[in-house]
C-alpha cells in the first residue's frame, strides 16, 4: 500500500543480498525474531535479495552468525540517509540554501519593462507615467499593488482605455489599449447630397438618409449625383368645397443625405517588383543557429568554450548583458550572447510569384491612394521590362470600392 511506502521512506530501509545455502533457515529466523522484511526476490538457489528497516538492520547480524551466511548492503532509501548525507555536506547544503536566497532576493526586483499593444501612444511617455507612479528598474516589485497601479495609469492618462499589469519574475509587463479615436461627427442638420467620387458601375447602394437617384448597373462619372438630400413631398387640398376637387401640390424637403455606395471601379498602373528576394528570417531556426557565450572584463574578452562556426559566410547578433545594474549602478563585467547563423542566399522569384508579388504592390498602392479597403475581383497583367533585379509590369485592375462622397447643397 502507499502509506506503507510512504512510511518506510520516512523511517529508512535498506535493500541487502543474503548469499548462502541456509536460505530457508534464516528467512525462518527472521520470523521467529518478528523481523519485518518485504519485496524478498530469490535470485539463485543461493542467493536473494530484501528489503528491511533501518532499525531492525543490526538485528540480522546475530541471525546471520546462527545460518553461516554473507550479507551486503546493495541500497539505502529514506529520509534518515538523506539527513545523514546532509550533516556529512553541511558546506554544501548551506551554499544551495544562500544560492536560493540570493535568487530569490535578486528576483524580487524589477529589472526590465515591457509594454504591449501600444499604437499612438510612444513607450518614452508611459514609461515616465510609470516612473512618477514609482514602477521602474530596481524598486522592489512586492510593494505595489497591480490593480492599484493599473487605475492610476488610467486616470493619468486618459488616451487609454484599459491597462493589465503582470508581475512575471524580474519582469513587469503593462498590456495597455488605447482609446478608440472616432472620426468628427456629421451636423446632421446641414443638407447634403451623396455625389460619385470617381466613374464606376453602382454595384450596391445602401442609403441611409435622402432619395438614391441610381441603381445597380448604373454607369456613373466623377461628380455624378448618388443619393439626393432633396425629398419630393406632394400635399392634396380640396380647391372646391362644392365639387370636392382636389388639387395636389409639390413641395420639396431637404435632408442631409448619406449612405454607402459601392462601385466596380478601373485602375490602370504600372508596378516595379524586385525578382530575387531575401528568404524570410523564419528560416533561421534553432537548428541552423550557432550560440557561444564570453565574459567581458572591462577591454578583456574572454570565451570559456570557443565554439567553431561551420558557416564561411554569416550572420551574427550579439547581446551583452551586464550581471549588475542596479538602480544606476553597473559593475563593468558583461556577460556577451553572440548567435550566428549562415548567411541566406536570395531567392529567385517565379513569373507566377513576381505577378502575385505585383498584386499585392498594386493593391497596396490603391488602398494607400484611395485610403479606404478594396476588393479586387479581376486583373490583368503583363511584364513588359525584366532584368537580374526587377522587374517591371503593366496591369489592368478591376476592384469594388466605396465611392460614395457627402457634398453639402448650396
Amino acid at each position: 500500500m502507499l502509506i506503507v511506502k510512504l512510511w518506510n521512506c520516512f523511517k529508512g530501509y535498506v535493500t541487502i543480498k543474503i548469499e548462502g545455502f541456509a536460505l530457508e533457515k534464516f528467512l525462518n529466523l527472521l520470523v521467529r525474531e518478528e523481523i519485518f522484511v518485504w519485496d524478498i526476490i530469490r535470485q539463485s538457489n543461493t542467493c536473494i535479495y530484501l528489503k528491511v528497516n533501518k532499525k531492525d538492520f543490526p538485528k540480522l547480524k546475530s541471525i546471520l552468525k546462527k545460518v553461516s551466511c554473507r550479507i551486503e548492503i546493495v541500497d539505502k532509501k529514506g529520509l534518515p540517509f538523506i539527513l545523514s548525507k546532509i550533516k556529512k555536506r553541511k558546506f554544501l547544503v548551506l551554499g544551495g540554501l544562500l544560492a536560493i536566497i540570493c535568487v530569490f532576493f535578486f528576483t524580487s526586483f524589477i529589472w526590465t519593462i515591457n509594454i504591449i499593444g501600444n499604437k499612438r501612444i510612444s513607450d518614452d511617455i508611459l514609461l515616465k507615467q510609470l516612473q512618477q507612479l514609482g514602477v521602474k528598474k530596481g524598486e522592489w516589485k512586492y510593494k505595489f499593488n497591480e490593480e492599484k497601479l493599473e487605475n492610476e495609469l488610467i486616470f493619468a492618462n486618459p488616451d487609454l482605455n484599459y491597462v493589465k499589469i503582470n508581475f512575471i519574475g524580474t519582469k513587469v509587463q503593462v498590456e495597455i489599449v488605447e482609446r478608440e479615436v472616432l472620426p468628427p461627427e456629421q451636423n446632421m442638420d446641414i443638407p447634403t447630397n451623396v455625389i460619385a467620387e470617381r466613374d464606376g458601375i453602382i454595384h450596391n447602394i445602401f442609403s441611409y438618409e435622402g432619395e438614391p437617384v441610381v441603381k445597380e448597373g448604373d454607369l456613373v462619372k466623377k461628380g455624378d449625383l448618388l443619393i439626393s438630400g432633396e425629398i419630393l413631398n406632394k400635399e392634396f387640398t380640396k380647391e372646391n368645397e362644392e365639387t370636392e376637387e382636389i388639387k395636389s401640390e409639390e413641395t420639396t424637403r431637404k435632408v442631409h443625405a448619406w449612405g454607402d455606395v459601392y462601385a466596380k471601379t478601373w485602375y490602370e498602373l504600372e508596378v516595379i517588383v524586385p525578382t530575387k528576394i531575401k528568404q524570410e528570417k523564419q528560416e533561421k531556426n534553432e537548428k541552423n543557429k550557432v550560440e557561444q557565450r564570453s565574459i567581458i572584463l572591462g577591454k578583456i574578452e574572454f570565451t570559456p568554450r570557443k565554439k567553431d562556426i561551420p558557416y564561411k559566410k554569416y550572420d551574427k547578433i550579439e547581446k551583452s548583458t551586464p550581471i549588475i545594474d542596479w538602480k544606476g549602478f553597473e559593475i563593468p563585467i558583461y556577460i556577451k550572447n553572440t548567435v550566428y547563423y549562415p548567411t541566406i542566399e536570395k531567392k529567385e522569384l517565379t513569373q507566377k510569384e513576381i505577378k502575385k508579388e505585383a498584386l499585392k504592390i498594386a493593391r497596396k498602392n490603391i488602398e494607400k491612394k484611395r485610403n479606404q479597403k478594396i476588393d479586387i475581383i479581376n486583373n490583368r497583367m503583363e511584364i513588359i521590362n525584366k532584368d537580374e533585379n526587377y522587374a517591371k509590369i503593366q496591369m489592368f485592375v478591376e476592384a469594388i470600392e466605396q465611392i460614395g462622397k457627402i457634398q453639402e447643397i448650396k
